[in-house]
């Protein structure tokens, strides 16, 4: 089975600081993502402190499954796919992850939004700097 925990710290900033650290360090090659999120209508995957989401890149289709383990890591479960619709999926080891943390399979979206990353890269990790379009606002974020 594939596993990927993962640490993060997120901090939410002003548009004035992320024009500052865009420009104090070497991005190089922004790159646009759609995230659309999903659960039950009974909210059962964020009773359980997780998410499903799947991320889209140019034409590339990102299947996530985060599992949180404690307030700053996750168990992280990623899956490049072709369906269009999550309930689609039909990869067993997807369908795998859903039966081991009991995801069940109606589910719909909840929220999508469009995010600008940059990322900068160093030995032992990244520092994400996001800005995300959402409908009425945008957010501007470290990661």
């Amino acid at each position: 089975m594939y596993d990927n925990i993962e640490r993060e710290l997120k901090l939410l900033i002003n548009e004035k600081v992320y024009n500052e650290l865009l420009h104090s360090y070497d991005f190089h090659n922004p790159i646009t993502q759609t995230n659309t999120y999903f659960d039950t209508e009974n909210q059962d995957v964020k009773k359980q402190r997780g998410a499903v989401r799947i991320r889209t890149i140019q034409d590339k289709k990102i299947f996530t499954l985060k599992i949180r383990k404690d307030e700053y890591t996750h168990y992280e479960f990623e899956k490049e796919i072709s369906a269009e619709n999550i309930n689609e999926i039909e990869d067993p080891e997807i369908l795998n992850w859903f039966n081991q943390y009991q995801i069940p399979k109606n589910l719909h979206p909840t929220a999508s939004f469009t995010t600008l990353r940059n990322v900068y890269a160093f030995e032992n990790g990244e520092l994400c700097l996001d800005k995300t379009y959402y409908k009425n606002h945008t957010d501007y974020e470290i990661e």
